[in-house]
């Protein structure tokens, strides 16, 4: 990895949101402003959309860390149904007396049905005694706006809240973000990467903040392993070619942002059978879950991973995981610090049970076989 090389504390261009990195550009600053603008006004409601990849999810991870210890509930995807929703926004009463969430976030609402936005909206999921204090913020693609103005949510008016779209980054703005997220993760010394590079990779990526990230670090990997001290453009043209691997590895994919990884939620996964299940925990705490269809899921460090899993003994390119009918199978790909199963080391190939753990570097991943056990 390049942490040591370029003397960095952290991995400075993660997929995944970590609002400590956050870059206020103008749009970012603009739509924090209408976020804020929904909670201190009663009855009030944030709509913030933009392209996948931009950022939303990170402004609400920064706002949900500033609110106090439970008034705030995030809905990350859409529930299965009315109850759900309500049980997710009170916990387990639904009752006057149990106080409802003052903040309502829901990320990826572009996924909700028009009745649950209505049911949002209208604050029919929460106590009528207690409406009037609770507070909505909407993120999602732009499919969101569309939703928000079909006849029967137009209807509500004023209820659909002062909306906030988020822009791509700037040229300029390309030049600062790389800056800053390098000065997060510790970069002292010489620039790595100089403007006419950021410039290149704005060009590249349209500004968009997660294919940024991706670039980065691509371009980062390719010149630790030629050890220099600044990226070039030879080392952004093998970083990209190393993107086109990734896109050409998901035909579905229409662009590299549509590859994710989910945090503490499911993933979605294609139409078709679900066989079994991964649950990834470091340090205990439940980081990624993905759903296991027929296929192989690869899993290791480089951004051309169906699963990335970001850590300082993770290789990169690590293992897969091939599902069957019949089956999983665990297999070591190039793991520079091996693989294990229940503290047994794979030499090179293990049949997966119900319950095992695979220890990938510091994580684990929970294998759950839904076609013997009851999840």
């Amino acid at each position: 990895m390049y942490l040591d090389f370029y003397k960095l504390k952290e991995m400075p261009f993660r997929l995944a949101p970590d609002s400590r990195f956050i870059y206020w550009s103008s749009g970012h600053a603009a739509a924090l402003a209408c976020m804020r603008s929904a909670q201190i006004h009663h009855n009030g409601c944030a709509v913030i959309t933009g392209e996948r990849g931009t950022g939303k999810t990170m402004l609400l991870e920064y706002l949900l860390e500033r609110e106090p210890t439970g008034c705030a509930v995030r809905i990350n995807f859409p529930p299965r149904s009315a109850a759900d929703l309500q049980q997710l926004v009170l916990g387990n009463g639904a009752s006057d007396a149990r106080p409802a969430a003052r903040v309502i976030l829901c990320d990826n609402a572009h996924l909700f049905d028009e009745e649950m936005l209505q049911q949002i909206l209208t604050k029919t999921v929460v106590p009528a005694s207690q409406a009037r204090d609770t507070r909505i913020v909407l993120m999602g693609e732009p499919a969101l706006t569309q939703a928000l103005d079909s006849p029967p949510l137009a209807a509500l008016g004023d209820l659909r809240g002062e909306h906030v779209e988020l822009p791509p980054l700037a040229a300029v703005d390309v030049i600062a973000y790389i800056s800053h997220r390098l000065d997060i993760a510790g970069a002292a010394g010489p620039r790595i990467f100089r403007d006419d590079i950021c410039t290149e990779i704005h060009r590249e990526t349209k500004g968009n903040p997660r294919l940024v990230n991706a670039l980065c670090d691509a371009a980062l990997m390719v010149a630790c392993e030629r050890e220099l001290g600044e990226v070039g453009l030879a080392e952004l043209r093998r970083g990209l070619e190393d993107i086109a691997r990734m896109v050409a590895a998901h035909p579905t994919a229409i662009h590299p942002a549509t590859i994710l990884d989910f945090p503490r939620e499911t993933a979605p996964t294609a139409h078709g059978r679900v066989l079994a299940r991964v649950r990834v925990q470091f340090r205990g705490e439940l980081v990624l879950e993905r759903e296991l269809q027929n296929g192989r899921l690869r899993i290791g460090r480089g951004i051309d991973n169906d699963m990335r899993i970001e850590g300082r003994y993770v290789s990169r390119y690590h293992c897969c995981i091939l599902t069957g009918e019949d089956e999983c199978a665990l297999e070591d790909v190039h793991s520079t610090n091996g693989l294990f199963v229940n503290e047994q080391r794979v030499l090179n190939r293990h049949r997966l049970q119900d319950g095992d753990i695979i220890q990938v570097g510091e994580h684990e991943i929970h294998y759950v076989d839904l076609r013997r056990a009851s999840d």
